[in-house]
């Protein structure tokens, strides 16, 4: 028994050794191992979070600039001519808006484009809801945060849609914001997960691992036995051999 512990580094290497050791031991491992796969489903959705942020700065950015674009073609210095240039490059944002909630995508799932609202991720070790962490989404649409397309190719289409833009602009900031916090939270989660593993190795460990310098002690006593016993028959034997010789 010695040996086989001190070769396999485990005090249990079988029911027989300690069926209740075993059993504790047994859930102690289902836990760690399932909070190490909980840890890579948060990890995924880390990931899928950073895609959709991605996608919502990239609006952000276009959003201002039609803004900008707007303001231009407000002036009545500008004249129509300058401003269907302007109105050009405008449907062409709004195109790219959609475009981007078409693209931002992870294992095929769409992220932006308010197909997907909110998802839960498995973040525990157990089937509760506490061990299930749901992340929302944001929908970067036109329609949504511009409630459609603009015609900004006169001085009141283009007055009229500065609103909206500041508007959208305050709707992505607060998306964004959200995101950020879905982030932090599942983070929060992946460090937790983390210790608690780390916590059931631990608890784990000391059930089963064996004790060296105990086994390795109960192991010389054993060899020292068995030296000894096999010491005093040779012995027993020589002494025999010598009545013999002599009684011959």
């Amino acid at each position: 028994r010695a040996t086989q512990q001190l070769a396999t580094g485990r005090r249990i290497n079988s029911a027989k050794d300690d069926a209740a050791g075993m059993g504790i031991s047994q859930d102690l491992e289902n836990q760690h191992r399932g909070a190490r796969v909980a840890m890579r489903n948060v990890e995924d959705g880390v990931s899928m979070l950073a895609v959709a942020e991605g996608a919502a700065d990239v609006v952000s950015d276009v959003v201002i600039r039609m803004r900008e674009i707007a303001i231009q073609s407000s002036s009545e210095v500008l004249d129509d001519t300058e401003r269907s240039y302007l109105q050009d490059e405008f449907a062409q944002l709004e195109q790219e808006i959609t475009d981007i909630t078409q693209r931002t995508s992870f294992n095929g799932r769409l992220l932006t484009d308010g197909s997907t609202t909110s998802l839960d991720i498995q973040a525990g070790a157990n089937n509760s809801v506490a061990d299930r962490v749901t992340i929302d989404f944001i929908d970067l649409s036109l329609a949504t945060i511009l409630g459609g397309t603009h015609d900004i190719s006169t001085v009141a289409g283009a007055q009229g849609s500065i609103g909206d833009i500041d508007a959208a602009i305050e709707t992505i900031s607060q998306a964004r914001s959200t995101l950020g916090a879905s982030v932090n939270r599942l983070e929060s989660t992946l460090m937790n997960n983390e210790r608690y593993s780390l916590s059931m190795v631990a608890a784990e460990s000391k059930i089963t691992d064996a004790d060296y310098a105990r086994e390795s002690a109960e192991l010389a006593k054993s060899q020292i036995i068995m030296q000894t016993n096999m010491a005093g028959r040779m012995q027993a034997r020589t002494s025999a051999q010598s009545v013999m010789s002599l009684l011959g």
